[in-house]
């Protein structure tokens, strides 16, 4: 199993949940790996084309920025950490 983990800026970028993910990882042995999804505006024109606001209030994270997740949440477990 993949653990897939969507991290988005000012809602769920925090370290406890940073270590959290590592920890779920470490717990469960049927969990091979961890994937870090960041956070992308992708929603933002489908949303404008169904008439929608696009609720979200995020940045799209630079690239080093995302490095920097990714050896935090391996700084807290032993699972193997990926960007998806």
């Amino acid at each position: 199993m993949i653990l897939r983990c969507p991290i988005i800026p000012n809602y769920n970028l925090n370290d406890d949940h940073l270590a959290a993910i590592a920890q779920l990882g470490d717990k469960y042995s049927c969990i091979q790996k961890v994937e870090v999804l960041p956070y992308h505006n992708f929603g933002q024109g489908k949303a404008r084309e169904i008439g929608r606001e696009y609720e979200v209030e995020a940045e799209v994270p630079e690239s080093e920025t995302v490095q920097v997740w990714l050896d935090k949440i391996r700084s807290y477990g032993e699972i193997e950490v990926t960007l998806s």
